[in-house]
């Protein structure tokens, strides 16, 4: 399976008003790593405050969305979306690459680190799929933790630090 580890960071929950700022991608172990402009007039000030825009945007070169979206159409096409709740970016990524002229081709199955996670423990009876970590909703940290993968050596809340967690988790239950 082609898989693109992804994660985005948004200022907002409300994909018809809040926008992507920064995209975090991992093709063949290859990272990417775009920010985008955005209304910040239009921003959820406690969005912004998870993500650590203020501290984190600083001087960075901002990628215009048409040449991000040509470059991650490209990167993406044919392959499996993975990360922790990818339908959260998916569903944003697609918008944004159709509004700037390119064609999102990436494979229509999502494949969610968390499920994923849930799915291997529960196979190899670690746990059960009920009340607690295996029970919805799923708390990730303790989930990435069963798995062997410790979240506190990645940069959380960031795109490619949560890309990186999302592979890291991939590989330890896919091996």
């Amino acid at each position: 399976m082609s898989v693109a580890f992804v994660d985005t960071e948004t200022t907002g929950l409300d994909p018809d008003r809040h926008e992507i700022w920064e995209v975090g991608l991992i093709v063949d172990d290859v990272e990417w790593e775009w920010w985008l402009p955005v209304d910040l007039g239009r921003a959820d000030t406690a969005a912004l405050k998870i993500g650590r825009y203020h501290e984190r945007i600083g001087p960075k070169l901002l990628t215009h969305h048409p040449l991000f979206a040509e470059r991650f159409a490209e990167l993406t096409r044919g392959r499996h979306l993975v990360g922790a709740v990818p339908s959260f970016d998916e569903e944003r990524l697609r918008k944004l690459l159709r509004s700037n002229g390119a064609c999102p081709e990436w494979h229509y199955h999502l494949v969610d680190v968390e499920a994923l996670a849930v799915g291997y423990l529960a196979g190899r009876a670690q746990i059960h799929v009920g009340p607690g970590v295996g029970g919805l909703p799923w708390d990730s940290e303790a989930l990435s933790l069963a798995v062997g993968v410790d979240p506190d050596r990645f940069v959380r809340h960031s795109a490619l630090g949560d890309a990186r967690w999302a592979k890291a988790i991939y590989e330890a239950v896919m091996g």
